[in-house]
């Protein structure tokens, strides 16, 4: 027989060893928390649960509220006359406040005061005064989301409806359906008069702490490099092929053992207003083609003209003047592909 129970979280956290139903005998298991159920048969006596998922958890805090299923421990035996030891494993959180940050509905479990209700703590590094505002969904989307403000979105082109949503999304397609995947982490805040209506809000390139976007054919309209694009067409706002986006206050890409690869079928811009290359110490300065070409051709061209004074005349024999001219053009060789600014 499948048994259920619910039951409200009072402990969160650091708890790890505990006892199961059966033969009392003590387990170690990551990410148990203590519960009380406030239905029969273990109303008054708090015990432990575990997730029953250990791959993917949400961790409830205190005065949070799990659905709970019986099922074998790890002292369960596997014979034929073995016993099966009994613990409970929480499944989900009951999202009774419909909060992202958290779902407390604290004292359901027990008779408590309203001051031991109020001295729950959900955990010892958790603010519950904290609130975070939910993305918005949309039509067909799979969203994973933290407390924090942190999210996954699957999602995709969807047709605008201002009856169905209340905020647009801040990527624009042609086609619904097309793909798309954004992972965000920022500080999703309500602002203060607005704490308690939950408005939903939709990630911002421009805005969130930092951002990685998996486009397909979407553009991003409100996206803008710190020096927009002048020569390469579409813009970096109107793309509307597959992008990778990464954006944060600072990117560090690092290979541990061998190499990074930039590879494009068309060109790579570096758009910044200091490059050091070697390391950020760098103080050699790098040289222009075109002027280093143009100095060098005049110098040449001075040497070979000669020069004049004290009634003295210096010109280079036959031989000597083809080897300068074979040099001036030799110089534009020095020019590169790549170019500088």
């Amino acid at each position: 027989m499948i048994r259920f129970q619910y039951g409200e979280v009072i402990e969160s956290g650091d708890t790890y060893k505990y006892k199961d139903l059966d033969n009392k005998k003590t387990i170690t298991s990551l990410f148990a928390v203590k519960v009380r159920s406030y239905g029969d048969p273990y109303k008054d006596d708090p015990f432990h649960a575990i997730p029953l998922d250990i791959n993917n958890k949400k961790i409830p805090v205190v005065g949070e509220h799990v659905l709970l299923i019986a099922g074998p421990s790890q002292n369960s035996q596997n014979k034929a006359n073995g016993r099966v030891s009994i613990i409970w494993y929480y499944i989900s959180i009951f999202s009774i406040q419909s909060n992202i940050s958290h779902n407390m509905l604290p004292g359901l479990a027990g008779n408590l005061k309203q001051e031991e209700i109020d001295n729950m703590l959900p955990g010892h590094t958790f603010d519950k005064n904290v609130s975070t505002s939910p993305l918005q969904p949309y039509e067909g989307d799979i969203i994973n989301e933290g407390r924090f403000g942190n999210s996954i979105r699957l999602g995709s082109t969807s047709k605008q409806d201002e009856i169905r949503y209340t905020i647009k999304p801040t990527w624009i397609g042609d086609n619904v359906n097309d793909p798309i995947i954004i992972l965000s982490n920022t500080s999703k805040r309500p602002a203060e008069d607005d704490i308690d209506k939950k408005q939903f809000i939709v990630e911002n390139v421009q805005t969130d702490d930092s951002s990685l976007y998996l486009t397909s054919k979407q553009k991003l309209s409100g996206f803008k490099l710190n020096k927009s694009l002048e020569k390469i067409k579409p813009s970096e706002s109107a793309y509307a092929e597959s992008q990778f986006i990464g954006v944060a206050d600072r990117v560090i890409l690092k290979a541990k053992s061998d190499i990074i690869v930039l590879d494009s079928k068309k060109s790579v811009v570096i758009s910044t207003n200091e490059l050091r290359i070697g390391d950020d110490g760098a103080t050699e300065s790098m040289v222009y083609g075109d002027i280093l070409a143009r100095l060098l051709t005049d110098l040449i061209s001075t040497i070979t003209t000669g020069t004049t004074g004290g009634g003295l005349i210096s010109i280079f024999d036959k031989p000597t003047q083809a080897k300068f001219n074979k040099l001036t053009k030799r110089i534009q060789d020095i020019k590169s592909k790549h170019k500088i600014k």
